[in-house]
């Protein structure tokens, strides 16, 4: 028999991979090799099931940010283990999962949205002002401004019709967007150490093939 862990892990893996819509307990419940019946003796409907889906993914957020910012003394290095988790982030929310959250949990996808935001938020303003005081960062620029213009960017992704997964090295390609966005409010000292980390990290990662 499957415990409520394994349903919220399954469930998860199948809403993430084919959407909300597209997953009726039914198909939960062959995919564990269980009847519907024993589903429900954990979770009272499906809407239930889908606000503990929310809460793990939320959990997955939080000790990804917090072990790849919050691990690191050195701010490049807390800043590029940020870049690999929104990649790790961006390949897992898939754009039929996000695109039917949307669309028939919007509440659910306001929440989680601010939810990351806020994560983010307040481990990025503490980076960048302990790297302007280093003079490894421009002083001269609106942190909400940015970070604000760099969520929507991500957003759009997340929303793009197209298929993002799909796109050749697309791993790379929005690691790189990322890094570019830091390397734009580096000093020339700041933009010194960054290229050096970068191409040492590349180096040691010829095709990023980051797993959860």
């Amino acid at each position: 028999m499957a415990d409520r862990q394994k349903i919220v892990n399954t469930a998860a893996d199948l809403y993430l991979k084919f959407g909300i819509k597209s997953i009726r307990i039914d198909d939960l419940a062959d995919e564990l090799g269980i009847s519907k019946k024993t589903i429900y003796e954990h979770f009272r409907s499906k809407k239930d099931l889908i606000e503990s889906v929310m809460d793990e993914i939320r959990r997955f957020i939080h000790r990804g940010i917090e072990k790849e910012i919050d691990s690191h003394d050195d701010i490049f290095d807390s800043m590029l283990g940020a870049c690999i988790f929104l990649v790790i982030i961006i390949d897992k929310l898939t754009s039929s999962f996000v695109y039917t959250l949307k669309k028939y949990q919007y509440s659910s996808y306001c929440d989680l949205k601010d939810f990351s935001d806020k994560e983010l938020y307040s481990r990025f303003e503490k980076l960048v002002n302990s790297g302007i005081r280093k003079c490894y960062f421009r002083n001269d620029l609106s942190f909400n401004t940015l970070f604000e213009i760099n969520m929507a960017r991500i957003s759009g992704i997340f929303n793009s019709s197209s298929d993002f997964q799909n796109i050749q090295y697309t791993k790379e390609i929005f690691f790189l967007m990322l890094v570019n966005s830091i390397r734009g409010i580096t000093t020339i000292e700041g933009h010194k150490i960054l290229d050096e980390k970068v191409k040492k990290f590349l180096e040691d990662n010829k095709q990023l093939n980051i797993n959860i």
